[in-house]
């Protein structure tokens, strides 16, 4: 009996180093070849042999028997582990720690794949189902360029409603953030008309008035945005510019005549005359502001480009299409958003926004879409410069300043649509595609959708 179980726990052995062996690695869609032990999975977690991947990527291996340390180089690049060790040393600087410790199996020292992509900088994904490692230098992708099967006419105007999109966002929300100081201004304007009249506080109310009015004039000049919303542009500058006036000619009548002069009929006709025009601008602006929103959506809603997967006429094929295409992107857009930890505690590393775009942005270039993910395509694209405008505002000060203020008013904007466009794209499209399936994207970068 007891040898029949030492035999049955030596094939139980045997086999699950068969199932390790299963595990296969490519570099740019080859196949590593591994001299001596092969990648493993070991407690749920991919464990990758350094020496045969690190020479597939050209990097020299120097072995330190006495410490056990593996010293990797190729160029100005190092990467240093050490056997047992949780974490690595890159480029002689950066500490790096790995979910596992490194270990040494039958002779070879073993990577946790994560680590992989940290010393080397590459992308690395992980295909569950048929258990391989994809590691992309991007060379290959970069060589066979897309074929862009969308009419040239077709592809701006997506480019350009998916902007508009953006643009017209943007500028609405600068609104409301308007809207928001003027009525705290007005609430404290009627706090002085009932308690305490005093001509100190109405003029300085009125020139904290007129600068706001300036600053949010700043911000809406300082928009980039297309041809389709320079006019929603203009109208919110001529109701600003508008305010402004008023505020001023209040502000300097109050100054010559003290506040008698707002109890005076020739000021209640201004006041009367002042509400009814912002009332007529304001409407305007809504009133463009539709016919922008109906335009763009007209385009986004093309069939030809934006198939709704939740449309009976989206075929399984497309599905099965979309669905590839898609789960090609996420690994990438969860990767790189995992810096945002709380959309509370937004981070101050401007730089890892920039680097969020540029990552999400290349490996959407190197991918064909389909030309019915042509809008989802082009709405991944418009959350990187999203990112990057982001990347901007927290580099000029925005996490530390007040909400109100022209860069945080940026940074809210920009990660705001981010959200928007990835949850359109991933989480609306994508899970229902899955039949409501569990999507893993990185919730963090979405909490703020929910309070538009």
């Amino acid at each position: 009996m007891k040898r029949f179980i030492a035999l049955f726990v030596a094939t139980i052995m045997m086999t699950a180093q068969v199932m390790a062996a299963a595990v296969s690695v490519e570099l740019d869609g080859e196949t590593v070849e591994f001299s001596a032990q092969q990648p493993i999975i070991q407690d749920g977690r991919t464990l990758i042999p350094l020496r045969g991947v690190f020479e597939k990527l050209g990097y020299g291996v120097e072995w330190k028997a006495d410490t056990k340390t593996a010293v990797l180089s190729k160029g100005n690049g190092s990467v240093e582990v050490t056997a047992g060790a949780d974490t690595m040393l890159v480029d002689k600087d950066e500490v790096f720690t790995l979910d596992v410790p490194a270990q040494i199996i039958n002779g070879s020292m073993m990577l946790p794949l994560r680590a992989i992509g940290e010393a080397s900088g590459l992308e690395v994904n992980w295909d569950s189902v048929t258990k391989t490692v994809s590691i992309s230098t991007g060379e290959k992708e970069q060589s066979a360029a897309p074929v862009n099967t969308v009419p040239e006419e077709d592809s701006k105007k997506i480019k350009s409603a998916v902007k508009t999109q953006y643009d017209d966002f943007a500028i609405n929300y600068i609104l409301s953030c308007y809207k928001d100081e003027l009525a705290y201004s007005v609430y404290q304007l009627m706090g002085i008309m009932a308690f305490s009249h005093s001509e100190d506080e109405f003029k300085k109310l009125f020139a904290s008035a007129i600068e706001i009015d300036k600053k949010y004039k700043n911000i809406v000049q300082s928009l980039e945005c297309g041809e389709e919303c320079k006019v929603l542009k203009d109208k919110m500058l001529e109701i600003l510019d508008d305010d402004l006036k008023y505020s001023d000619v209040v502000q300097k009548a109050i100054e010559k005549d003290g506040l008698e002069v707002l109890d005076s009929d020739e000021q209640a006709k201004m006041s009367s005359e002042q509400m009814k025009k912002a009332t007529e601008m304001q409407e305007s602006f809504l009133e463009e502001a539709q016919k922008i929103e109906d335009n763009y959506i007209d385009v986004l809603n093309d069939e030809r480009y934006n198939d709704d997967p939740t449309d009976s006429k989206l075929t399984p094929e497309k599905k099965a299409e979309k669905e590839k295409y898609l789960n090609a992107i996420l690994p990438a857009v969860n990767d790189s958003l995992k810096f945002i930890a709380d959309s509370d505690e937004m981070s101050e590393d401007y730089a890892q926004y920039k680097k969020a775009a540029d990552t999400i942005r290349a490996k959407v270039d190197s991918l064909e879409a389909p030309v019915f993910c042509t809008a989802d395509r082009e709405a991944i694209l418009i959350a990187c410069d999203c990112l990057e405008d982001a990347s901007e505002a927290v580099k000029a000060g925005a996490v530390s300043q007040d909400a109100y203020e022209a860069e945080s008013i940026k940074l809210a904007y920009s990660i705001i649509f981010a959200d928007f466009s990835l949850y359109g794209v991933f989480v609306d499209d994508y899970k229902s595609i899955l039949d409501g399936s569990d999507i893993e994207i990185e919730e963090d970068i979405l909490d703020n959708i929910e309070k538009v």
